[in-house]
């Protein structure tokens, strides 16, 4: 187990980089679903948010606890590469059900390595003596981290983008000749923008034009990421519950500095849930374990209790959405009605670096500046933010000279989707301290269903429904949020007073 500032730091980058090459193979080949299968693609990128939006009601609270988030963390990567390896022979029979699988890992994925880092920070600030700044910082570095698989991964379609440009433009060329031959002549006129129409989108590459051999390369380079990821978080410390790991670690000080008032530093660290008790008395931790188990398997009804015990969880789970639907509009919505629509396909890679250039930016800059504010303040900042760049886009019609307003966009749309991805669930971890696997679990059924809302509305109507719907998301989970932050600031004091005054009697 970790027992050093050092040890979990160490354990915090291994942690980021196993879920940095996941990321990696798992973003790209969405993005490629569309142009590598045809028939399958769609349904398979939907499979896979409607699984993980389903099993995040059930499976991560349950498995969390049960097998611990390490363990979790070991095994969800193989069902990554099952669907990576379906992706060989794209069939309905094949890859729908990989992407089962894969939703399902996905959810618990996730839940599993916040609920680690969550006890990375607890360890190190048991130590650091500053909870908050340690949570922050720990979150706003895994997220940067992460985030940058988009932009490895957007510079790997570039690349691909570049070897099948020549025989993309031969065959452009010579249908562009066969129809001046025939006197064929059309024009597409389509509006870009809030009313843009799927139909007059310029379509992606399609796998006929991509060799077979560069498919099955790159394929295998994702399913060697995935196998990666899973040796990676092998490499992971084991972590104890967080109450009493910390107590192990407040008795092995005590012990080390020998003092007289031992015995009284004891009985004064003593828990209601005796932690120090069971380092002590093995047939007290035996007895304790066995009630714990009996927890465990009603843990997978954890995320209903805590909606329905804490009504904080209900008013935080908006904001949750609104990463999703923020994450979702960024990279499908946006970059169909305003980039591909006025600027063409190639575009999209260059916007799409952008994105993955600056997202983890924003996620790095809020992990420090919440050593000079609190989470309200930093929300506040990039809810202005992403305010101002959407009423922009109400606003504004993309043209073919609006290149530095799409960049200018984008790159505003980055840095506030950095903020809330990795700070929202530092917000959870101290809220919701009683129990982390359900809020991480509550947390990411938001997220997916959120991206899983934007993707249907943006299939079923016009671009200025899911901005509108986005935007909704947004304002009214800020104020709900700040409610529920409040409320539970209160709680806090209140408790303080209390145990302040009974100590005074």
């Amino acid at each position: 187990m970790p027992t050093t500032p050092d040890r979990c730091n160490r354990n915090l980058l291994i942690a980021s980089i196993a879920v940095f090459c996941n990321m990696t193979s798992w973003r790209s080949l969405e993005v490629l679903q569309s142009s590598l299968n045809h028939e399958v693609g769609t349904v398979a990128v939907a499979s896979i948010y409607v699984t993980a939006m389903l099993s995040s009601f059930v499976f991560p609270a349950y498995f969390i606890k049960k097998i611990t988030p390490r363990k979790c963390l070991i095994i969800c990567p193989v069902g990554y590469a099952v669907y990576t390896a379906a992706n060989f022979y794209p069939v309905v029979y094949t890859l729908v059900p990989a992407t089962v699988l894969a939703g399902i890992c996905s959810s618990i994925q996730w839940p599993a390595v916040l609920v680690y880092i969550s006890k990375l920070c607890d360890i190190k600030s048991s130590c650091a003596k500053n909870e908050n700044n340690v949570n922050a910082k720990y979150f706003g570095i895994f997220y940067c981290i992460v985030n940058f698989s988009l932009l490895v991964g957007t510079i790997f379609l570039t690349v691909l983008f570049a070897i099948t440009d020549q025989r993309i433009s031969k065959e452009n060329n010579t249908s562009l000749i066969l129809m001046n031959d025939t006197n064929i002549s059309f024009i597409v006129n389509h509006e870009c923008g809030l009313y843009y129409e799927e139909g007059g989108r310029e379509k992606s590459t399609s796998s006929s034009t991509l060799n077979d051999h560069i498919v099955y390369i790159i394929i295998s380079i994702f399913l060697s990421l995935n196998i990666a990821t899973s040796v990676l978080f092998y490499f992971l410390d084991e972590t104890a519950d967080s109450s009493d790991h910390l107590a192990t670690l407040r008795v092995k000080n005590i012990e080390e500095s020998d003092t007289k008032d031992t015995k009284e530093h004891i009985d004064s660290l003593a828990t209601p849930n005796h932690c120090l008790m069971k380092q002590l008395n093995p047939k007290l931790r035996k007895q304790h374990s066995k009630r714990k188990f009996f927890k465990c398997s009603n843990s997978a009804k954890a995320v209903f209790k805590l909606i329905c015990s804490d009504k904080v969880s209900w008013l935080s789970f908006l904001m949750s959405m609104h990463v999703g639907t923020l994450q979702a509009f960024s990279r499908s919505t946006y970059n169909a009605a305003w980039v591909s629509c006025s600027q063409g396909i190639r575009y999209v890679a260059y916007v799409s670096l952008c994105l993955g250039a600056l997202q983890p930016l924003g996620s790095l800059i809020s992990g420090y500046a919440l050593r000079y504010m609190n989470h309200i303040s930093l929300f506040t900042i990039a809810t202005f933010l992403e305010t101002s760049v959407t009423v922009v886009i109400f606003i504004w019609t993309p043209t073919e000279d609006g290149k530095v307003i799409l960049f200018v966009i984008a790159a505003t749309l980055a840095v506030a989707h950095g903020v809330f991805l990795s700070q929202v669930p530092s917000a959870y971890n101290l809220l919701f301290p009683e129990d982390r696997s359900a809020a991480m679990s509550l947390h990411y059924l938001g997220l997916f269903l959120g991206g899983g809302i934007i993707n249907c509305i943006t299939a079923l109507s016009h671009p200025i429904v899911p901005l509108i719907f986005n935007m909704s998301c947004l304002l009214l989970g800020y104020l709900l949020f700040i409610t529920g932050f409040k409320i539970k600031n209160k709680k806090r004091c209140d408790h303080s007073n209390q145990s302040s005054s009974k100590e005074e009697i």
